[in-house]
């Protein structure tokens, strides 16, 4: 038996394919530039191009509160709340409450039971549950609209 013929033919097409392929994968569309002198002799790509803007750093928060949204912030671990709002199947009681600016106030289940998602103006929804009560402060007047998220119950907050 004769060994086989080596086919040099396609290996070498393989090859060149290969090559071509490593080529154009390699990222960089762009032409390497030369160190030879121009008219621009002083000047680099990077001298030439605006600075770059730095993003403006954001405010710092108090400890343990959300972002502000229409006049609402989301606070935790709240002590004494100006007033205190319960929310149930039934719907909140009271259905309406006054503050002045810059009170809070706490949503609860007042011991009872159940999960219910609590939206505060413009803010997104916060769970309500048994033992995890959330409180907001009004920082300006106006009256505001608190929904529960399932149900579509509402109350007011008006704040003077």
């Amino acid at each position: 038996m004769t060994p086989p013929r080596p086919r040099p033919l396609p290996a070498a097409a393989l090859a060149l394919a290969l090559a071509l392929g490593l080529g154009a994968c390699s990222g960089d569309d762009e032409p390497a530039e030369t160190s030879s002198p121009s008219a621009d002799a002083g000047s680099t790509p990077e001298e030439s191009a605006p600075p770059a803007e730095e993003p403006a750093e954001e405010p710092a928060e108090e400890p343990g509160e959300g972002a502000p949204a229409g006049g609402v912030v989301f606070v935790d671990n709240v002590a004494a709340p100006a007033a205190t709002v319960t929310v149930s199947d039934a719907g909140f009681e009271p259905a309406e409450t006054s503050v002045a600016v810059g009170d809070i106030v706490a949503f609860t289940t007042g011991g009872g039971e159940g999960i219910f998602g609590v939206i505060v103006g413009d803010l997104d929804g916060y769970t309500v549950t048994t033992g995890l009560d959330e409180s907001f402060r009004f920082d300006e007047p106006g009256t505001y609209e608190v929904r529960e998220d399932i149900s579509g119950n509402t109350a007011t907050v008006t704040v003077e």
